[in-house]
């Protein structure tokens, strides 16, 4: 059964509320019936506040999606600290070689977990590259798509617990808290193109992996290649939920500037209006709403 979404009606009705008393002080002052201009008020409230409830809503799903799949991935980066390097290294192995189209090119370096991707991060994609094929701008012909260690590559986990994707070697350093630039040592060590996975990386930790030419995968990144690969562990070995928060009915904060604008606009406009008692009224009312939307909306 579908959730009924309370604040996303409560600011429908707001807005047509607040569009319907706006315009049918407007219209009295131009329909000599007060019927029929609330029942033309109505029909530009309802008419406003439909789009804009289907633009709300799609928003919504939108960023609830975008929600959900930050807290699977950090789920996942919590399971994947959880279990030994040897069945890490199998799972990313596997993920790379079935995986269609994904490749550490294709999709962009997200550091933190947070979705984001990082101004050191994209340096250490471009000094990765300019490694294997020489500055930019060089008249250098372009690696095939398996060179860079993507999708149907031979991804093979090794016996210390990294993983060989074409030419591309990737160190798997998840752990329940950020890796620190001490834990790269292994990394930096290496040759060639190398890449770190992880829930999520210090500053300190990509400015390291920058200066080497080190890309790194936080737990967004990987969660795409696994749930691309189909290989999302089931059950994900995840920490307990906190606790649920006693939900109250208070409207959103967010909402009192719509209230306060509209409030001002019809208390300026009963200067110049024939009725202008239903101006103020309309006006106090949404404008008291406002401020208190303002001081105890949530």
């Amino acid at each position: 059964m579908k959730k009924f979404d309370l604040p996303l009606w409560s600011d429908t009705i707001a807005l047509f509320a607040a569009a319907g008393a706006l315009g049918f002080c407007i219209l009295r002052f131009y329909i000599p019936s007060a019927w029929g201009a609330a029942a033309a008020a109505l029909a530009a409230a309802a008419a406003l506040s439909l789009p804009a409830h289907r633009l709300l809503a799609a928003r919504r799903r939108k960023r609830r999606a975008a929600e959900e799949e930050r807290r699977e991935a950090a789920a996942l980066a919590f399971h994947l600290a959880m279990q030994p390097p040897a069945s890490n290294a199998r799972l990313i192995a596997a993920s790379l070689r079935a995986a269609p189209g994904f490749s550490p090119g294709a999709e962009e370096q997200k550091v933190g977990g947070r979705g984001t991707s990082s101004p050191q991060n994209k340096k250490a994609a471009r000094a990765a590259d300019e490694d294997e094929e020489g500055p930019r701008g060089a008249q250098n012909p372009s690696p095939a798509p398996q060179a860079a260690g993507g999708a149907g590559c031979a991804a093979e986990a090794e016996a210390d617990g990294t993983v060989r994707a074409g030419d591309t070697r990737w160190f798997l350093l998840f752990r329940l808290d950020k890796v620190t630039a001490d834990e790269l040592r292994a990394a930096v060590r290496a040759e060639g193109r190398r890449g770190a996975m992880g829930g999520a990386f210090t500053p300190e930790a990509e400015k390291l992996a920058a200066a080497f030419g080190i890309r790194l995968w936080g737990a967004d990144a990987v969660y795409a290649l696994v749930r691309a690969a189909g290989m999302v562990p089931s059950p994900l070995l995840a920490p307990p939920p906190p606790a649920k928060k006693r939900k109250t009915l208070r409207p959103l904060r967010g909402a009192w500037r719509g209230y306060a604008l509209s409030g001002g606009a019809l208390l300026l406009f009963s200067l110049w209006a024939i009725f202008p008692l239903y101006y103020l009224i309309a006006g106090g009312v949404l404008l008291v709403g406002g401020i208190l939307l303002k001081l105890f909306g949530k």
